[in-house]
């Protein structure tokens, strides 16, 4: 048997890195039909959350129950509300609503973001989050949620689900201390 490791440190989204532990298992096996010896090779890998940036922030509470604590943390925490492009990110909150992580998961162009489910649950499970709340910005300063924000966070939702972790609002950050909340407009 031969055992190989290497690790790979790769960046996985905005300014977030994750290292990959990759283990190459050469096994030898019994000797095939034909008398050679039959090898089979596995892969084996590791996964981990790597901690970016950790500051202390003057929050009132650090339980957030509601979409303007949510829309507080977000703008203290995150600066987007001066952003050119669209950022899409989120908090990842635990059983008692508390922050454990926070991500910027796409950085988009002038108008959209792209978000993809599979990165946003990938944080969310390596946090051990049990809710989240979604945010991005208009740059536009338009408060409107666009459809393609109404779809696809109805989608984040669903998927959430699947896996136990709630989707409880979505943040719209379209200036200085002005935001939109899409679980408050009923559209989530």
């Amino acid at each position: 048997m031969k055992i190989e490791k290497t690790t790979n440190h790769s960046t996985t989204g905005h300014n977030a890195t994750a290292e990959a532990v990759k283990y190459s298992i050469t096994l030898a096996a019994s000797k095939n039909q034909e008398g050679g010896v039959k090898m089979k090779k596995i892969t084996k890998y590791d996964v981990k959350l790597v901690k970016e940036e950790c500051k202390l922030y003057d929050l009132q509470d650090t339980v957030i129950d509601s979409s303007k604590k949510a829309g507080e943390a977000i703008q203290m925490i995150c600066d987007i509300h001066n952003s050119a492009v669209e950022k899409f990110g989120m908090l990842c909150l635990n059983a008692r609503h508390e922050i454990v992580g926070v991500h910027i998961i796409h950085v988009g162009g002038i108008n959209e973001s792209v978000v993809d489910p599979r990165a946003v649950f990938q944080r969310a499970l390596l946090n051990n989050a049990t809710s989240l709340i979604l945010f991005h910005n208009h740059p536009s300063g338009s408060p409107q949620p666009s459809q393609a924000d109404v779809i696809s966070t109805q989608k984040l939702k669903a998927a959430g689900a699947t896996l136990d972790i709630k989707v409880l609002d979505h943040i719209i950050v379209y200036g200085d201390d002005k935001y939109t909340s899409m679980a408050e407009s009923m559209l989530i």
